[in-house]
């Protein structure tokens, strides 16, 4: 799955990225385990893992760790690996949205289990912004077909940070209970009102 391009409607297509460890020329891939003696496919995920870098870097103003002043968002798109939890950025994938080979839309995820993703930094070209690059992408990544595909990577997960999950249920799941919870607090109401008249 690592470095596969996805195709998308419209000519978009979106790859998920992650450096490969140039040992002896062979990559193990996370997801099958397989051995990979390809360096064609090392070299694009660097190439652009470059490049997404650059777009993060275009769009975030430049975050240190207050201890090492070590860079937060290369050391994340690149997945570094340290000793210490707070700068242990293992386990970061970056997934990349296209058109024509451009890349377009970038977002750094990691994956906890099966319901919690964790994404720090999404970040969209200047000329591609407010046209829902990031909805495309975020799609593409929540689709079905990849699910079972994203759960099998390794994560970790940043030193004292907070995890956010969305909401499971649809939208239109919570209109029905809410629509629920009205009709019961209006009778509620109107038994309340019947038990005042009621009295003496």
């Amino acid at each position: 799955m690592v470095g596969k391009k996805n195709e998308l409607d419209e000519g978009y297509s979106w790859t998920l990225l992650h450096l490969m460890d140039d040992v002896s020329g062979v990559y193990i891939d996370d997801v099958s385990g397989v051995y990979i003696d390809d360096e064609y496919l090392r070299t694009m995920c660097h190439s652009k893992l470059a490049v997404a870098r650059r777009l993060m870097e275009e769009c975030f103003e430049p975050i240190r760790d207050r201890h090492t002043r070590i860079k937060v968002i290369p050391s994340v798109v690149y997945n570094c690996r340290a000793n210490f939890n707070r700068i242990h950025f293992g386990g970061f994938y970056a997934a990349v949205l296209e058109k024509e080979d451009e890349i377009i839309s970038v977002a750094s995820l990691r994956i906890h289990g099966s319901k919690v993703a964790e994404m720090p930094f999404i970040a969209t070209s200047d000329v591609y912004r407010c046209k829902g690059m990031c909805r495309k992408l975020m799609v593409a990544i929540e689709s079905e077909s990849m699910k079972q595909e994203i759960m099998g990577l390794n994560t970790l997960m940043f030193h004292d940070s907070v995890r956010l999950q969305k909401p499971l249920l649809s939208s239109s799941h919570f209109a029905e209970s809410f629509r629920k919870h009205n009709e019961a607090a209006t009778a509620a109401g109107d038994t309340s009102k019947s038990a005042v008249s009621a009295g003496p």
